[in-house]
């Protein structure tokens, strides 16, 4: 199941026991794990990553606490069999759960929406993703060469065009803006300026991938 955490929501504390057969993939925000027996084991987790998963396995107690750094989206998994231990990786388990989301957001770019999944699914694969946890964050400046589409996956991006103008791009439950495919498909330099307005989510298609998606190319 999917679970949205505000921020500073605690997602389990250390030592305990009631949900420790429970493990989590961050898919948007940053989560913190926190041993407070152990202050260097402190780390921040990132979309994509795996968490609290040896527990789960092994059925031990939490070894530390995982706090939500800002708001943030989690799919929670339970393991209902110790065997899995043999079976489940969880960075292999992290990778698909995060890709298979990222698939299904991709169906909400107005350039993506009758593409079939399955090339969503190739074209979600050749792309990072680059988080950006601060508003301030520069995407595009102006009069650099774009070397790479964005893909806002979530949060929201301020627009100021050459003449003055701005705008903001904002992820919504139905909607991911794409940002620079303009200058990157027309090779010039870029007149605009691209900054987040606050926490986001980006991914990165990077120009040596573009021709392995004519698709995109044809639009």
């Amino acid at each position: 199941k999917f679970r949205r955490l505000q921020r500073y929501a605690v997602v389990y504390r250390e030592g305990a026991l009631s949900n420790c057969c429970t493990f989590f993939v961050l898919l948007e925000g940053g989560v913190l794990l926190n041993g407070t027996s152990n202050a260097s084991s402190q780390r921040e987790v990132l979309p994509g990553e795996c968490f609290g998963i040896s527990e789960a396995i092994n059925g031990r107690p939490r070894s530390g606490t995982a706090i939500a750094l800002r708001a943030s989206l989690v799919a929670q998994f339970s393991v209902v069999r110790k065997s899995t231990e043999s079976t489940l990786s969880g960075s292999a388990l992290a990778k698909a759960c995060f890709f298979s989301y990222v698939t299904a957001r991709l169906h909400c770019c107005p350039l993506c929406t009758d593409v079939p999944h399955a090339t969503l699914q190739a074209f979600a694969r050749l792309m990072r993703a680059w988080e950006l946890p601060m508003a301030g964050s520069s995407l595009i400046e102006f009069g650099s060469v774009v070397d790479a589409i964005f893909v806002l996956l979530y949060g929201a991006v301020c627009i100021v065009e050459q003449d003055g103008s701005t705008s903001t791009l904002r992820a919504t439950q139905h909607n991911v803006p794409l940002i620079g495919e303009d200058s990157l498909l027309a090779r010039r330099p870029c007149t605009m300026i691209a900054t987040t307005e606050g926490p986001s989510l980006v991914l990165v298609l990077e120009q040596r991938h573009f021709r392995k998606v004519p698709w995109l190319r044809e639009r």
